[in-house]
């Protein structure tokens, strides 16, 4: 199986974009910032290209290098001008970020081609997935107490999770399936998500 040149430039395209994103955000005013801190935002994009793609096994591939594209572009020149070329400038957290993506950007750019291929079952799982790690992500967010996530990130992460069920699909069957789904699997988002941040900060305290 080829991944076809265009599904290539799709992902290197999307990540550059991402990536940029991402780190420029971070100079937004006020909570706007939060933006490109979403983990969850990384996930919807890589659902977006398995969708555009619309084939599981290149949607999967395109999604993976769509997000290590980004966070190479996120991370790498920030660090490289911070502590020069060398080898401590590629590893923490950039080695962290592009195993997390090829995970995520596997899972998710496959649902993403399942719901673009409309495969009933898998399209609504893997909807459900996304708005749950929308919600997900929220309560994570919520805990930390910081005002301006509390204020701006947590409703709009939450409002994005009740938002798509009603954007990608027309009947109200199929939205109350994808709804009772993420009901379910909010809480293993928030644990997992809690459990992955448990590590990073005991591994790499200054992430």
């Amino acid at each position: 199986m080829r991944t076809k040149p265009a599904h290539i430039a799709l992902a290197v395209l999307v990540g550059i974009g991402l990536g940029i994103f991402s780190h420029e955000s971070s100079s937004l005013p006020g909570g706007l910032r939060w933006l490109g801190n979403f983990g969850a935002l990384w996930v919807a994009i890589a659902f977006l290209v398995g969708r555009l793609i619309s084939d599981v096994n290149r949607g999967a591939i395109a999604g993976a290098a769509t997000l290590c594209v980004a966070a190479v572009v996120h991370y790498v020149p920030y660090r490289l001008a911070r502590e020069g070329v060398g080898s401590d400038a590629l590893r923490w957290p950039v080695v962290l970020w592009l195993l997390v993506g090829i995970g995520v950007g596997v899972l998710f750019g496959a649902l993403g081609a399942a719901y673009g291929r409309r495969e009933a079952t898998v399209g609504l799982v893997g909807v459900a997935l996304l708005a749950a790690t929308f919600a997900g992500e929220a309560f994570v967010l919520a805990r930390t107490g910081h005002p301006r996530a509390v204020q701006i990130a947590v409703p709009l992460e939450l409002a994005v999770a009740a938002l798509l069920p009603i954007i990608f699909f027309r009947s109200w069957r199929e939205r109350s399936k994808v709804f009772g789904i993420t009901l379910l699997a909010v809480p293993l988002v928030v644990l997992a998500l809690s459990a992955f941040m448990g590590v990073i900060h005991r591994v790499y305290p200054g992430i």
